[in-house]
């Protein structure tokens, strides 16, 4: 089994599965820069207006931020913006460790800016080899020379002269759309996207317009709209999720490796009718949002409705009810996370319980590529009793807990990170309260399209007291290893379609071995899940 499960996640890489990230992930996460790194990288090529957009938004989160300016420079110079390149020039003034590329760049500037507008038009119009304006004034319906001009202005940087031409020759000329579409190449590096729009809607109309044209202006305007709508800072960027997640469970009542248990100190047969292998389905909507508080601050929150059915048994059937809060604040190089979360579980066929819980966590940047983390917290499950679990508050429990990591990013798409700590559990009845000591490592990345994480666990559990309902001669010990692999993504990307713009996917496979000093709890099994989730932005 777990050699066709390696053989399956092969095939899936083989095959090109592509796992981008997309811009309203980089507008939710603004304070994960790795992440809007990645995002930067992946759509540079390809989406650059995005790429742009996402390094302009973190620059204002974090204006001291060298390598965003830096990132946002080079792209400013690709898309030959030349307006916004000045601006960030003059802003790289004022830093040290530049590259030495950038520093002659500025130094350009600085000499450019000592000439006057008047000279740079004399020197365009007295170039020997290029055309003189008076030649256009002479010849303003000459389509090959007006053309010609234009290229040779845009050479030269002067985008305004270019868009005046076009829009001449685009009046003379309205049935030529090749002319339209120059003007909105050189309209997306200057103008303004209402500008840019309205060159767009008209573009439209051009009974020469085809499908696959079509489609990239409304892609564009799609992205336009996009970007403007968190320019307001005081606005909540909003969300609605709605998916479902499939699983399937090999062992899915945790049946012993001996197929036999303790009950009252008596060694017992399972049931002849337990069931073993068994899949089962979560449906969910979840509303969320985030909003940007200051410069290096922000909120987010979400509430969530999870329903969970169950193909051939019941013990994992339920109903959840969640609230997730988090606050951000980022200060010198430390970024300090809060969190609280509230779990409602209304299980079909076991007692119900509620699950409160806090985590504090910092971060701190120890070198550009490594990060030491630190977190604690602590939480309440509160069991409700009725007349089928009369006892189910004995479960009731507090618990807190530390934990130490160590994070170390190999290159910008891969890193690995490790992690140790301890929680204690006190219930009510004894025996069910332990002490939890655990650590996990984890390589996450990126191979050509394919996010990928994986990642290895070890719990080991100590108990307070001896079960009577059990082995009431032994205190449990256990040991838990567990071992996984999860890829996800933007399915867009593995299948090019805009009708499923936005649904992502996410794929994974867990090994889980226990082994405990009660033979209960000694068990294997294995679970494969996969989820489609679809985000609407409003």
């Amino acid at each position: 089994m777990r050699i066709l499960i390696f053989l399956f996640f092969i095939s899936i890489s083989i095959t090109k599965a592509h796992a981008n990230l997309v811009l309203s992930e980089v507008l939710n996460k603004p304070e994960d820069l790795e992440q809007a790194f990645l995002f930067v990288e992946q759509e540079k090529d390809n989406k650059v207006n995005e790429a742009i957009y996402a390094l302009e938004v973190l620059k204002k989160v974090y204006p001291e931020n060298l390598e965003i300016k830096i990132k946002l420079f080079y792209l400013y110079e690709k898309t030959q913006n030349e307006t916004e390149l000045k601006k960030l020039l003059n802003e790289l003034k004022e830093f040290e460790n530049v590259p030495s590329y950038i520093v002659s760049k500025i130094n350009e500037l600085i000499v450019s800016e000592n000439k006057s507008e008047k000279e740079n038009l004399q020197i365009s119009n007295d170039n020997s080899k290029g055309i003189k304006y008076s030649e256009i004034l002479n010849n303003p319906t000459d389509l090959e020379l007006n053309l010609r001009f234009a290229k040779e202005q845009e050479s030269l940087g002067n985008y305004k002269t270019v868009i005046a031409t076009l829009e001449r020759l685009s009046d003379l000329y309205s049935e030529n759309l090749d002319l339209k579409l120059y003007l909105l190449s050189i309209s997306l590096k200057i103008d303004s996207k209402e500008r840019t729009k309205a060159i767009i809607d008209e573009i439209k109309q051009s009974e020469k317009l085809t499908a696959d044209i079509r489609e990239q202006l409304n892609s564009l305007t799609q992205t336009l709209e996009n970007q403007e709508k968190p320019r307001d800072e005081n606005d909540w960027i909003r969300y609605v999720d709605f998916g479902v997640n499939l699983a399937e469970e090999n062992n899915v009542n945790t049946v012993s490796n001996s197929k036999t248990l303790y009950i009252s100190d008596s060694l017992s047969n399972y049931a002849a009718d337990t069931i073993y292998e068994d899949s089962y389905s979560d449906i969910f909507i979840r509303t969320g949002a985030f909003k940007k508080l200051s410069d290096t601050s922000n909120l987010s929150l979400s509430l969530g409705k999870n329903v969970t059915r169950q193909n051939r048994d019941k013990n994992k059937e339920n109903d959840l009810d969640s609230l997730f809060v988090n606050y951000n604040k980022q200060f010198n190089k430390n970024y300090t996370s809060a969190f609280f979360s509230m779990n409602n579980n209304n299980f079909v066929n076991d007692a119900e319980n509620v699950i409160y819980n806090v985590t504090l966590e910092n971060r701190y940047l120890t070198k550009p590529n490594q990060n030491l983390l630190v977190s604690s917290n602590m939480g309440i499950t509160d069991y409700r009793t009725d007349t089928t679990f009369s006892s189910a508050d004995n479960k009731n429990n507090t618990y807190y807990g530390i934990a130490t990591g160590y994070e170390y990013f190999l290159s910008n798409t891969n890193n690995i990170k490790f992690k140790l700590g301890i929680n204690q559990y006190n219930a009510k009845l004894d025996s069910y309260g332990y002490e939890n000591n655990f650590y996990t490592i984890s390589n996450s990345g990126k191979i050509g399209f394919l996010n990928y994480t994986i990642s290895h666990s070890n719990n080991s559990n100590k108990y307070d007291k001896s079960d009577t309902f059990v082995k009431s001669d032994t205190v449990r010990d256990d040991e838990i290893i567990t071992n996984s692999i999860t890829l996800s993504g933007n399915l867009e990307d593995l299948i090019k379609n805009n009708y499923i713009k936005n649904v992502f996917y996410n794929l994974s496979y867990s090994d889980i071995e226990s082994s405990s000093n009660i033979l209960n709890y000694d068990y294997d099994k294995e679970i494969i899940k996969f989820g489609l989730t679809k985000r609407m932005m409003f």
